[in-house]
């Protein structure tokens, strides 16, 4: 591992070599930590603003373009401070003789504002070039994970762009498994699969997300119910703030509770059991815990294995030998 005054020299190196260089004139670092081989086969030139094209993933993952809050900021500084870093291209696949962005959408749309700046000094003023690492051989793949990374980097991100990243891998890779999709953006499983709930969603539930941000737990509670109008008629409420999460919770959960209990026969009651308060809370707090198991089973499509329902069954067993055991307990 380079110490950090071994770090600092060579980034001051590759800065020094940035600011030598010639118009066509390329440059190969000392030094690359870029494992994939597409990507550290590069030169590094600077490249003029008209040849530059913005990553078309990116496009696709957010179709709105760079936030433009903070670009003046970020411009401003460029003005005081020059441009110190370099953004990452490559050829573009169609487009002879241009380039196709990979990151530094932002860095780059800020140094276009910062070189118009009338400010002075202004160490930027008039630039028309940037200085960019070129990778010669990257693949489509290699340019689609640099999208989805730099995408879901950003503090801005809504979950709606989260699920949209979901499906541009998918779109490069059919078939391929949440699990696989976990590892490839170095989140969980769960993580991945709680957000993934947005694609396949009914229209009305996407545009709840779209509008309402911090909805995601309300959308996935929403597509466990399986009545298209009960779940419309709930996403309306939600969306205009009529319908907190925990009223939803409470909702769905009375609907269930209600279904559970004309879907079974109700079992007689032990006085005997009603009669120890230890026996009775115990009870009590498995057929709570029962309750949230089936919630998970239908809202989050776990399903139980055949050594979990063995110990479901062992469990039932043990309650009925209990129960035949209880005495009431006299009080006086």
């Amino acid at each position: 591992m380079a110490t950090k005054s071994n770090a600092a020299s060579a980034i001051k190196r590759n800065l020094d070599a940035i600011d030598n260089l010639n118009d066509d004139q390329p440059f190969t670092p000392p030094s690359s930590n870029l494992a994939s081989p597409g990507l550290s086969n590069y030169s590094v030139k600077q490249i003029p603003f008209d040849l530059l094209e913005p990553n078309h993933y990116q496009t696709q993952l957010r179709p709105e373009g760079p936030k433009q809050e903070g670009l003046r900021e970020l411009a401003d500084n460029m003005v005081a401070n020059g441009f110190t870093s370099m953004i990452l291209v490559r050829p573009h696949p169609q487009k002879k003789g241009r380039y196709e962005l990979g990151y530094g959408h932002r860095r780059l749309e800020a140094l276009k504002i910062a070189a118009t700046l009338n400010i002075e000094p202004n160490k930027v003023k008039g630039l028309n070039k940037i200085p960019a690492r070129i990778a010669e051989t990257a693949t489509d793949a290699e340019w689609l994970d640099i999208a989805v990374s730099e995408n879901l980097s950003r503090e801005d991100l809504t979950p709606l762009a989260i699920a949209n990243s979901f499906n541009a891998i998918r779109s490069q890779n059919p078939g391929i498994s949440l699990a696989e999709i976990a590892r490839r953006v170095g989140r969980s499983k769960t993580w991945v699969q709680r957000y993934d709930a947005i694609n396949g969603a009914p229209s009305y539930l996407v545009e709840m997300i779209e509008k309402k941000h911090d909805s995601l737990e309300h959308l996935f509670i929403l597509k466990g119910v399986s009545e298209p109008e009960l779940q419309r008629d709930l996403a309306r409420q939600v969306l205009n703030g009529t319908l907190t999460l925990a009223g939803l919770k409470e909702q769905i959960g009375s609907k269930r509770r209600q279904s559970s209990n004309n879907s079974f026969t109700q079992i007689e009651k032990d006085v005997s059991l009603q009669s120890n308060s230890r026996i009775a809370a115990l009870i009590n707090q498995l057929e709570n815990n029962l309750v949230y198991l089936h919630r998970q089973l239908e809202l989050e499509s776990y399903y139980i294995g055949f050594d979990q329902q063995d110990k479901l069954e062992s469990l039932i067993s043990k309650l009925a030998e209990l129960s035949s055991m209880t005495k009431p307990v006299n009080r006086k």
